[in-house]
């Protein structure tokens, strides 16, 4: 069963500024749900998932950058056009990241941006997601979880927001953080049919259907690096 972070007093007046101004933006996540905002892409770049290679290609920019992901690969069984990437592409407003398109079937499949851990690369990113109205679904800092979908059946959202606020400044920036967000839309949908949880949905085929534009971002922090992934996992 996801674990549900046990209620403490939270004092974010003494929190260092650094971990305020980056914790806080996990706060309060799930008003969210009722400030749609449109979305055009998953991060903000200059393509959207289907957009073909030939596309992506003729960008600014834009480099093949397939032989990066194809380490395991016999240099004669290596293939261009497997992913493109743009170097320096200053996502929400951070910097020094990568964004990386990643073909599947000669379209966008997935997306990823990588950038440097620093706070303020962290805030950027999670305030820039609330924005594309994504929302937070999951949690995991070290070896425990906050499942939203399965949290909403239990508590009112103004403890689930408390455990949520908890959980994210249970530790500092050594130890790994997971989030997982979705789209606004699907998050709503998801509540709307009774998902029981995020690892329900995505293990159980039969609640997967009428979520095929869902789309998915997967943040994973360490002490170094930011990593997003987004996706649509469930389209045809």
């Amino acid at each position: 069963m996801p674990f549900v972070f046990p209620i403490t007093q939270i004092y974010p007046r003494a929190l260092s500024c650094p971990k305020r101004s980056s914790y806080l933006l996990v706060f309060s996540v799930m008003t969210a749900l009722f400030y749609p905002v449109a979305s055009t892409a998953a991060l903000q770049q200059e393509f959207e998932f289907g957009d073909s290679a030939d596309y992506v290609r003729s960008l600014p920019d834009a480099f093949d950058c397939s032989a990066l992901y194809q380490a395991d690969v016999a240099e004669e069984s290596e293939q261009e056009g497997v992913a493109f990437c743009f170097d320096e592409a200053n996502l929400f407003h951070t910097e020094g990241g990568m964004l990386t398109a990643f073909m599947a079937d000669g379209a966008v499949g997935k997306v990823a941006y990588t950038l440097e851990m620093s706070p303020s690369n962290y805030s950027a990113v999670l305030s820039g997601l609330r924005r594309l109205n994504y929302v937070f679904t999951q949690v995991t800092v070290g070896n425990e979880t906050l499942d939203v979908l399965s949290g909403l059946k239990l508590l009112d959202r103004q403890t689930l927001d408390d455990q949520l606020f908890t959980l994210a400044n249970h530790a500092d920036f050594s130890v790994p953080r997971e989030f997982i967000l979705l789209d606004h839309r699907s998050f709503k949908r998801a509540l709307k049919a009774g998902i029981k949880s995020v690892d329900s949905l995505l293990n159980d085929k039969t609640a997967q259907r009428g979520f095929e534009r869902l789309t998915m971002v997967h943040i994973r922090v360490s002490s170094d690096e930011i990593l997003l992934q987004a996706s649509q996992p469930f389209a045809g």
